[in-house]
């Protein structure tokens, strides 16, 4: 394989692992955004329920009002990370994929190949990374 060719594929890795990136960003502050907004109502009565049952003591409002924000933070990251998930699989299977397929076509290059030069090319903790494990080779030949 010529140095263009894979010049070429590490421009174009370099370019699908920043648009997995930025799009499964975007879909994780939504997410996030969403679960702060649904926790809010729930979180308001507990802290109500809490201090009518404590006669308005300050301490035990303060106290729950620190876990319904724990609680809130949690709930907002288990969303998030649900979401950014799903996004990025389906992004990769709908975008990137049939697009890394017609360009190993075009260019006549295995998908083995390409996995070891992307591999090569991306930062261990890439978010292309994942998904151009072994497992995927086996998979996609």
């Amino acid at each position: 394989m010529d140095p263009d060719q894979v010049d070429k594929i590490i421009k174009f890795v370099n370019i699908l692992n920043d648009r997995l990136e930025e799009k499964s960003q975007s879909s994780t502050n939504h997410a996030f955004n969403l679960g702060c907004s649904i926790g809010i109502f729930p979180g308001l009565v507990a802290i109500l329920i809490v201090a009518f049952i404590s006669r308005w003591n300050p301490a035990s409002i303060l106290i729950t009002i620190l876990l319904v924000l724990l609680a809130l933070m949690i709930f907002a990251n288990l969303i998030s990370l649900q979401a950014r998930t799903r996004a990025l699989e389906k992004l990769f299977q709908d975008e990137v994929l049939p697009e890394i397929s017609r360009t190993l076509t075009e260019a006549n290059i295995s998908r083995v190949e390409f996995n070891r030069i992307a591999s090569g090319a991306l930062p261990a903790n890439a978010t292309l990374q994942k998904y151009l494990s072994p497992a995927s080779e086996i998979l996609e030949n």
